[in-house]
């Protein structure tokens, strides 16, 4: 009597679990425990149903957990205890709702959760459980919507809404409201969303489920913002306190990006930048990699925008970095599901893909990674062409193209050619497969590469089967990626996935590689002017240090004459003004091999290399006579002139910048005391 007694009870605290896996504790005990303690109970009097639905219990909350190794870990217990016992259908049928729950939320296959949800209510019909039925269109309704087949989410949502029974948990309401309000909204059907999404917030808030009201609060400002209403937007996001007491989950990290999304939005730049200043120790304690590689790109565009280029820099390869480490855990993760079936080939492909990926994220050259790409996918199947184009205005710019591994003469196609696969791929937003070009797209391609042997003689490669795949970063097309063989019908259905795979990590690289550069550019400019700060101007020289083809640098240091009584006569825009005309008079005296630099406030930087004496000497009084003879817009009668020291050096007696810069500002403090407006060079001429 008493085993019977306690599998009632386990059965009990089952049901409870059942209901409240996503949350944290059930009553005053962790969630985790209360479930683990189920599991134990149920050992102890060997309840094979108890121990079953506790583990399943332990599956559902690990996977929405991220913790993706004890899900599928105890899904495979679960597997064989089935065997072992040679349990029913419905257990089956259970198994199979757990392992969707655990494709969907730790490897982000929904696709394939999809597949097994629609197993599992193929036998929930077969025998007749209702609520297995309802249970499982419900996460049908919600496996769609994360698919982007809206409509069909939003059938089984409201099916699902319809016909929920009052002893079901509110919770579970609640989330079916809330993504059926989702799923409006990606449908644009805005009015109905906006009247769920209200309701969703004024329950989560009655019933105190702090996470729903948080995250419906930040898909209406979603909603907001697309029906351009983002001071209301803002409004209701600065309505709820971001200080949230306490330990922060990933929901409140989520809402603190949603609200300082916004600022950025309004271009509220200084509160987007102190919100997420202020919350950057909180993101950092909760370990979750794919908000963390988000808050930092975020932040990298804040700071961007208040001109702070290191720091934009920096967290922009914060945000780099976490994007390698969330490739490879993902891929580790597809690894350990592989492992438990008998596709070898299929594991040796994902690690190809892994690595391509981690290099990709990391990338600072998409031309030699080009190449490199091409050697691994030549392991995969058959490739005789790879390339990238990149969109610029309006053309592709194939600057990365390799036929037998031969580096292709960069080419540039407009987006009004009749004639190419690359456009009609970014134009249509579609993938392109073909098979034999020969026949079936004779009008659009070039079919031979005059491509170099390692022999040194020339071969033509003739194509037949071709894949374009446009390259896109969120709904930006950036670009297009192709991979094409001389074979017929080289490329099967597991091919066109990995291609459509590594073309979005390419996608990513590129973005990531062409922002990086921006900033790293930026980071290396003066905001002002446009030319090169003293980081700049410091690399400058250390590249040029180590060229042969230098036989000497001149260094000039520049001081604008009297520049603080305009400031004080005609102000500071005024007097910024005046700084960005001489920036553009020098600029007009120097080569491109030559550096100009502010170095802050009114004084600039010139290295010119291979000048000796009297030519630089020559060059620094073209400077200073165009200065004296300039004007400027809005400033009547100015009368300018500049002050310059000049020091050269000779190649192999190289010092360092600072060393040069000290003699050339000492000739400069000369410069000064004779009069201004001359050019002195320091007395100490360095020779070998």
């Amino acid at each position: 009597m008493g085993d019977v007694m306690e599998a009632k009870l386990i059965d009990e605290r089952n049901n409870v679990a059942m209901i409240h896996y996503a949350n944290k504790v059930i009553g005053d005990q962790d969630t985790y425990s209360y479930i683990s303690q189920i599991i134990r109970n149920s050992k102890d009097i060997s309840y094979i149903h108890g121990e079953y639905y506790g583990i399943l219990n332990r599956v559902l909350y690990a996977s929405v957990h991220n913790m993706s190794k004890q899900a599928l870990n105890d899904l495979l217990i679960l597997k064989e205890m089935i065997k072992v016992n040679n349990l029913s259908d419905k257990y089956l049928l259970d198994y199979y709702r757990g392992y969707a729950l655990y494709l969907n939320e730790c490897i982000g296959d929904y696709l394939e959760g999809l597949t097994y949800l629609e197993k599992g209510l193929e036998i929930a019909e077969r025998i007749n459980d209702f609520q297995a039925v309802k249970r499982i269109r419900t996460s049908l309704g919600t496996v769609n919507y994360f698919l982007e087949n809206y409509e069909v989410a939003q059938l089984y949502l409201k099916n699902a809404l319809d016909y929920i029974e009052l002893e079901e948990s509110n919770y579970q309401k609640l989330i079916i409201m809330f993504n059926y309000a989702s799923s409006l909204i990606e449908t644009k059907n805005y009015v109905h969303a906006e009247e769920l999404i209200e309701k969703v917030i004024y329950l989560a808030k009655e019933e105190n489920h702090h996470q729903i009201e948080i995250m419906a609060i930040s898909t209406y400002a979603h909603l907001l913002v697309e029906t351009n209403r983002l001071e209301k937007a803002l409004l209701i996001m600065d309505s709820v306190n971001t200080a949230f007491e306490g330990y922060k989950t990933h929901y409140e990290i989520n809402f603190i990006l949603t609200k300082a999304s916004l600022y950025l939005e309004k271009k509220d730049y200084l509160k987007s930048n102190a919100l997420l200043e202020k919350h950057l120790s909180d993101m950092e304690k909760i370990e979750n990699m794919k908000i963390s590689s988000e808050y930092y790109l975020i932040f990298s565009k804040v700071k961007a925008h208040l001109n702070d280029f290191n720091q934009a820099y920096l967290y922009l390869k914060k945000h780099m970095a976490l994007q390698e480490k969330i490739n490879t855990v993902k891929t580790e993760e597809k690894l350990n599901q592989m492992m438990h079936n008998e596709f070898k080939k299929s594991i040796r492909q994902l690690e190809t893909i892994a690595e391509i990926g981690r290099e990709l994220s990391v990338a600072n050259d998409i031309k030699a990674l080009v190449s490199d790409i091409d050697s691994k996918l030549k392991n995969m199947f058959s490739l005789d062409a790879i390339g990238i184009g990149v969109l610029k205005d309006k053309a592709i710019d194939f600057g990365y193209f390799f036929a037998e591994e031969i580096e292709m003469p960069s080419k540039e196609i407009t987006l009004d050619d009749p004639n190419s696969l690359a456009v009609w791929c970014i134009k249509r937003d579609r993938s392109i497969y073909i098979s034999d070009a020969e026949v079936e797209i004779p009008q659009y391609i070039e079919k031979r590469f005059h491509a170099k042997t390692h022999e040194g003689s020339k071969k033509l490669v003739e194509i037949h089967s071709i894949m374009y795949c446009p390259l896109k970063i969120k709904n930006e097309t950036i670009g297009v990626f192709t991979i094409q063989s001389g074979k017929k019908n080289a490329y099967l259905e597991e091919h066109k996935n990995i291609f459509e795979i590594i073309a979005s990590y390419v996608s990513i690289a590129i973005h990531n590689i062409q922002q990086a550069q921006t900033l790293e550019r930026l980071s290396k400019t003066d905001s002002l002017t446009g030319i090169y700060n003293r980081r700049g101007f410091n690399e400058f020289f250390e590249k040029q240090i180590h060229q042969e083809s230098i036989d000497s640098i001149a260094l000039m240091i520049m001081d604008l004459d009297y520049f603080k009584s305009i400031n004080d006569q005609y102000g500071h825009v005024k007097g910024d003004l005046v700084l960005k005309s001489v920036t553009d008079v020098i600029m007009k005296q120097v080569d491109e091999k030559s550096c100009f630099a502010r170095l802050g406030g009114e004084e600039f930087g010139l290295l010119v290399v291979n000048q000796n004496e009297s030519s630089a000497i020559a060059l620094g009084n073209k400077i200073r006579e165009a200065v004296e003879t300039m004007s400027v817009d809005g400033i009547d009668n100015l009368r300018l002139t500049i002050s310059i020291g000049l020091c050269i050096c000779e190649h192999l007696a190289f010092h360092s910048l600072d060393e040069l810069y000290h003699r050339a500002d000492k000739a400069l403090y000369r410069a000064k005391e004779n009069g201004r407006n001359t050019v002195i060079i320091c007395e100490n001429f360095v020779k070998c």
